[in-house]
């Protein structure tokens, strides 16, 4: 087999007037969730040499009976000088595939979550309830809202989810002004005194200003916000949490509200290509249009790289990553295996799609084995992130009462009780409300399950030596071995399954 080796920089262009010719072997790994390796070596002698330069991009090729194809590619890290006292004195040349370069860029604060807007044409509507101290209704927009009746009158926004953002149109607005005007959440932390609180870090930008401190609250037509930061103690009166406005001095003149919705964060199902967004121009996602993640994902980040991004996400879903065989794109396995159509066989003869076995080693290894996972994310001491609140459930495993732990139950059977604490400190809440207390923990408990579901069952590894072939395999494909040797009798190994590589 002749070899090779062309250096390019990082658009693909080669330097110099050809190939490097004189390398003697260039070995590659692929992997999976992870970037790759290569090596070659040369003679230090090769005028050629002076082609290389570190984070330059070298790729090899490959010419046989089956045709030019090639074999790897990758960007240089080290070049290292290697005496041979029998031989002329050689350059090894290696560092990662082109992975690597997803390394080369931050993904910053990115949020993997999204603000969605309800509105009262939406499957959980909200709803605006108009009350007195002594009567109320649910409101049919557009409704005409008067804040100065007596007995004293409310505005109530409710919904069964925790909000951040309140957008009204008003079509009229209110002209007189007022400073006894209030705006405030239902706060039953404490059981035995539950009461009505002032809303902190509130933005009214349906108010205008009048002279001097005052304002005229819903003075402004059209359509503005009202923002706030969800406090800790909103809690459900029946089943909505509710934010209520009125006016204890009853000033207010009528105004007219047309539409109103609220604004809840929730996960997001898109979070791989938002992070691929981030990646060097070049990069993009193979198969274009079929790389979703199966599931919605609650993450944020702290400036990890975009390639320490994928491999959290993939650790969060469940799911895996390869370099696609095309240059400079990323192949999201999904949770499904890809069959390559080949078999792997110990015969002497050798067909079509098949890949002839000339080494097999299998390990069964259980060091990094356990049965139990406690759980935490983000926080200090008492006040940190645990499973409890998680509305996940899966067969097999058993949550703790109070969502400290989850165990995998066949495995607990099998292999007694083994504690692992599993942290995962950047899973935090967005705030401390019912709402995104949720959101956090079912992100967490999606972590430490997809952990504990790989690290509850022996790990089983089988290594394969193979003749040079023209088929090609990759990570995340599956390969059918069918392998056995007899001593005697005894059927001693025994393989006929697809394995995944």
């Amino acid at each position: 087999m002749q070899i090779w080796v062309d250096v390019e920089d990082a658009a693909g262009t080669r330097y110099g007037d050809g190939p490097i010719i004189t390398a003697s072997e260039w070995e590659s790994t692929r992997r999976m969730d992870a970037a790759g390796t290569f090596s070659f070596s040369m003679p230090a002698s090769d005028s050629r040499s002076n082609l290389l330069a570190n984070k330059r991009i070298v790729r090899c090729w490959a010419a046989d009976d089956h045709g030019i194809r090639e074999v790897g590619s990758g960007i240089i890290d080290l070049i290292e000088i290697v005496p041979n006292a029998t031989g002329p004195t050689m350059l090894r040349v290696s560092g990662d595939d082109l992975l690597r370069e997803l390394a080369n860029r931050t993904v910053g604060d990115l949020e993997l979550h999204q603000e969605v807007e309800y509105s009262t044409v939406s499957v959980v509507p909200l709803v605006l309830r108009y009350q007195t101290y002594t009567s109320g209704s649910n409101l049919t927009l557009p409704a005409t809202i008067d804040l100065s009746n007596d007995p004293m009158s409310f505005l109530y926004v409710q919904y069964p989810r925790t909000f951040s953002r309140i957008t009204f149109t008003l079509s009229s607005a209110n002209g007189v002004v007022s400073d006894t005007f209030q705006v405030q959440y239902y706060n039953a932390t404490n059981p035995s005194k539950p009461a009505w609180e002032d809303l902190p870090g509130l933005v009214n930008n349906t108010a205008r200003a009048a002279a001097g401190s005052a304002i005229y609250p819903f003075g402004r037509t059209g359509t503005h916000t009202i923002e706030f930061d969800p406090p800790p103690g909103w809690s459900k009166l029946g089943d909505v949490y509710i934010i209520r406005f009125f006016d204890q001095g009853k000033n207010l003149g009528s105004f007219r509200v047309t539409s109103a919705s609220v604004t809840i964060v929730e996960p997001v199902s898109d979070g791989l290509q938002r992070i691929m967004g981030l990646a060097p121009d070049a990069w993009t996602l193979d198969p274009a249009g079929n790389f979703a993640t199966g599931q919605q994902v609650f993450m944020q980040f702290q400036g990890e790289s975009v390639l320490s991004a994928l491999v959290m996400l993939a650790g969060q879903t469940g799911e895996h990553f390869t370099l696609s065989p095309a240059a400079r794109r990323l192949w999201w396995l999904g949770s499904t295996q890809d069959a390559s159509g080949l078999r792997a066989i110990s015969a002497a003869d050798q067909v079509d799609n098949t890949l002839l076995i000339t080494a097999l080693t299998i390990s069964r290894e259980s060091y990094d084995l356990y049965t139990r996972a406690y759980g935490f994310g983000g926080g200090l001491g008492s006040g940190r992130l645990t499973m409890a609140g998680t509305t996940r459930n899966n067969s097999g495993y058993t949550l703790a009462a109070d969502g400290s732990y989850l165990e995998a139950d066949a495995a607990i059977a099998t292999y007694g009780r083994i504690d692992y604490r599993d942290e995962h400190p950047d899973v935090v809440p967005v705030d401390q409300t019912q709402t995104q207390m949720v959101n956090a923990a079912n992100a967490l408990y999606d972590r430490v399950y997809q952990n504990l579901r790989r690290k509850c069952q022996l790990q089983y590894a089988y290594q394969l030596t193979v003749v040079p072939t023209k088929y090609e395999v990759w990570p995340g494909q599956t390969v059918r071995v069918d392998y056995h040797e007899w001593v005697d009798s005894h059927h001693a190994v025994n393989i006929n399954t697809d394995l995944l590589v």
